[in-house]
């Protein structure tokens, strides 16, 4: 959404200046100085220039509606990265899932497969365990969740979910 709304903002800029250039702008920048754009439209509105007039005072009606979108989206893209960057991992008081922790007694079931071997260079083992969290209140998606867990690991993270999982 980032890359979109930025992009939309871009080419009103690119727009607008290519229309007011040289002979109205020294900057490019001056498009982002809303007190320049107000005095312009009044210049444009005295002298009936319809077309500078109508582009500009579109430009500067979407102004800061763009701005709060394209910051928005932004957050929200930083947001999603963090969110994805992090894997569920097993921790002492509990799984990380999706960023947020969840007590080893939330977990409503849990089961072990088969154990695995990975990668052409490292000679790593593990197991996949498939917990099952409590349903969303808000939103009914898939509450499964699949771990890697250290092959060497599995006998105490299967003794923490025999005692503390429902």
């Amino acid at each position: 959404m980032f890359i979109i709304w930025s992009t939309i903002f871009i080419n009103n800029a690119k727009k607008m200046y290519q229309l007011l250039n040289e002979e109205y702008m020294d900057s490019i920048f001056q498009l982002l100085n809303v007190e320049y754009l107000r005095s312009l439209s009044g210049y444009f509105y005295e002298n009936f220039m319809l077309i500078e007039l109508n582009t500009i005072v579109y430009y500067e009606s979407n102004f800061f509606g763009m701005l709060t979108w394209i910051i928005g989206s932004f957050c929200l893209s930083i947001l999603y990265l963090q969110r994805g960057w992090h894997k569920n991992t097993i921790y002492e008081n509990g799984v990380l899932v999706n960023g947020k922790i969840i007590d080893w007694n939330e977990i409503v079931n849990y089961k072990w497969n088969n154990g695995y071997k990975e990668g052409l260079f490292k000679n790593v083992r593990y197991y996949e365990l498939m917990v099952t969290l409590p349903k969303s209140k808000f939103w009914d998606l898939d509450n499964k969740v699949k771990l890697k867990v250290s092959y060497d690991d599995k006998g105490v993270v299967d003794d923490i979910l025999q005692r503390l999982a429902n």
